[in-house]
């Protein structure tokens, strides 16, 4: 255990799909090419790697999907000391409660976040990590597309999770009527947007073009 985080007794997870051409980012790959959407996710998936390990926030893993036998995800992962693990579960929800659950037998919390969400830095992180220190029992990191690219607990609870249209606008209010349904208080982060449309990966380079230099042109 990393003593010399802020946070030594929670942990962060980065989820990743492992990079396979023609398998990432299909909205993305629709509008630019498989190639270039290939890119972004390696890009994006690289650079939040990076910034988990590097942020001494709290002790940091990769969980990967379909399989961890990626030599690219393995060398990811060694090269930011996280831990990498196997995503487990038959949808996206069931794999998210899964991890969290799995980290909360050895942590006060735990946070969650996409691989596909430049706005999240060591600041969004922290401050969803300061309201579940507080006693605060869910954290949720809104997208502007309706979905959400962080997910904090101190509760392994499947509740939020079940009977979610995955990869829709409606992720983040079905996701408020579960909560309100199992009597589970929450808070929200600012929104955020992830990349997923031509369209974002535009206003990624004029909003941070240092870091689109960073990623691709």
């Amino acid at each position: 255990m990393n003593r010399t985080a802020r946070y030594p007794d929670a942990r962060l997870l980065l989820f990743a799909r492992s990079p396979v051409r023609g398998r990432v980012k299909r909205r993305l790959a629709a509008e630019m090419g498989e190639q270039a959407a290939f890119d972004i996710h390696c890009a994006m998936t690289a650079y939040l790697a990076g910034m988990a390990g590097g942020a001494a926030l709290m002790p940091a893993c990769l969980y990967a999907w379909p399989d961890v036998d990626s030599p690219w995800l393995q060398n990811l992962a060694a090269r930011h000391a996280l831990q990498l693990r196997a995503q487990q579960g038959s949808d996206l929800g069931e794999r998210m409660g899964n991890a969290l659950a799995a980290e909360l037998r050895h942590a006060d919390f735990a946070i969650l976040i996409g691989s596909d969400c430049p706005g999240i830095d060591p600041a969004y992180i922290e401050a969803a990590a300061a309201r579940l220190q507080a006693g605060v029992p869910w954290v949720f990191g809104p997208a502007i597309d309706g979905g959400y690219g962080l997910v904090g607990t101190c509760r392994a609870d499947p509740a939020p999770f079940r009977n979610i249209d995955w990869g829709t606008a409606e992720v983040m209010a079905q996701t408020r009527d579960r909560c309100r349904a199992a009597g589970l208080a929450w808070e929200e982060l600012d929104a955020l947007y992830d990349i997923d449309t031509r369209e974002d990966w535009l206003r990624l380079q004029r909003d941070r073009p240092e870091l689109c230099g960073n990623l691709i042109r």
